[in-house]
């Protein structure tokens, strides 16, 4: 939700001061679709992909071959901005993010064909030393400056030898800009979203997934984000989504824990964190009374740590516990619990019925009991696996 809004606040503001229409939205009215461009479009993602695999691994050889220099940390990126220097005397097109050289191939005056094939290597060796060398920078602008060229270098040497070519490198230069990035970031479904919000239209959906698709599979597990991590089980963001499954039939009770120390309002911070540290817990209930089992709060280690040393004999745990606690009932299932415990950034839960304290669960209890689910399930799919090929 605040990535909607910030995108919509930002849309609207710049929207009604350039206009509404699309980046390139004079595409689409100048696109015949023709069939027999789909092979062209084929070859295309094939190029694509090729130098797809090129650029991440130029990138971080680039990067590694300067960790291992033995200079001082300043001097490094200085070096790389003197060799991008000395490359930019030569080639000033390889220099800034190179927005306006594809803009020109666009209105369909591009640069000289070994020029453009040229700016492809140029650009890939100049963004790597630029950022391997430790100096700040992207890696998205030099994606579609790379990618665009391709689509302008394949264009101008089809151009005059093959049928049924546009007469202008337009839509080439957008699908290799897309097809490129796409496939080096592992992210095809975005990049080819944004080849219809920038054309305006579908015309141009057709050849990016032609060639989307095959630079992808070329470029394989060739990521220039190399933190990327390899499905969305792996990822922290989404983990949760892959427990739930075998968490879902699991009540609190079931694995809650009820012989669990209690404090009362009587008990120090000093007594408090005593019983934390021999018990290698995070927190401790807050009750009543020693029979009495109603829950006033909570107290963990950053509640003990909060009081100075010096007063924690003095200080009685009602003055720095959190209270009012979260809590949850025992015949919740333990998705909700995890859930609970992921939002408010927690590592346990008092258990209650009937306000009074039935227990405790932890995360590393729902986790530990996950992971057992887990095995036994990856057994018996096992054990079905081997009785079927019986």
């Amino acid at each position: 939700m605040p990535s909607f809004i910030a995108s919509l606040t930002g849309y609207i503001i710049f929207a009604g001061y350039t206009g509404y229409m699309p980046v390139f939205g004079w595409m689409s009215r100048n696109i015949a679709f023709d069939p027999v461009t789909l092979l062209y479009y084929a070859l295309l993602g094939v190029l694509c992909g090729l130098i797809g695999i090129l650029y991440p691994k130029t990138f971080y050889a680039t990067r590694d071959y300067f960790k291992k220099i033995n200079l001082p940390k300043w001097l490094k990126p200085a070096l790389g901005g003197l060799l991008v220097g000395i490359m930019g005397l030569f080639l000033p097109q390889v220099l800034g993010m190179g927005y306006g050289w594809l803009q020109l191939g666009m209105l369909n005056d591009p640069l000289p064909l070994g020029i453009v094939v040229l700016l492809i290597f140029a650009k890939i060796l100049g963004t790597s030393l630029s950022i391997g060398s430790g100096g700040s920078g992207g890696v998205f602008a030099p994606g579609l400056f790379i990618g665009g060229m391709v689509g302008t270098a394949l264009w101008q040497s089809l151009h005059g030898l093959a049928g049924h070519l546009p007469s202008s490198p337009q839509p080439f230069i957008v699908v290799g800009m897309m097809a490129l990035f796409g496939a080096v970031a592992r992210a095809p479904l975005a990049v080819m979203f944004m080849v219809g919000e920038m054309t305006g239209g579908y015309a141009m959906l057709v050849p990016a997934m032609i060639a989307m698709g095959i630079a992808y599979v070329l470029v394989g597990n060739n990521t220039i984000y190399e933190s990327q991590v390899p499905t969305p089980a792996d990822s922290p963001a989404h983990r949760l989504d892959y427990y739930f499954p075998l968490l879902e039939n699991v009540k609190v009770k079931e694995i809650m824990s009820s012989n669990i120390p209690l404090v009362t309002l009587q008990t120090t911070v000093a007594e408090a964190g005593e019983l934390l540290k021999n018990k290698k817990i995070k927190g401790l209930p807050v009750v009543a009374g020693e029979n009495d089992r109603q829950l006033l709060g909570v107290i963990t280690r950053e509640d003990v740590i909060r009081v100075p040393l010096l007063q924690r004999t003095e200080t009685g745990v009602g003055q720095t516990m959190s209270a009012p606690p979260i809590v949850i009932g025992p015949d919740e299932t333990l998705d909700v619990a995890l859930t609970v415990m992921s939002d408010n950034d927690i590592a346990f839960l008092p258990v209650v019925e009937e306000n009074k304290l039935a227990g405790l669960i932890t995360r590393r209890g729902i986790i530990r009991t996950y992971i057992l689910a887990a095995q036994k399930a990856g057994a018996e799919h096992t054990r079905a696996s081997q009785q079927l090929t019986a």
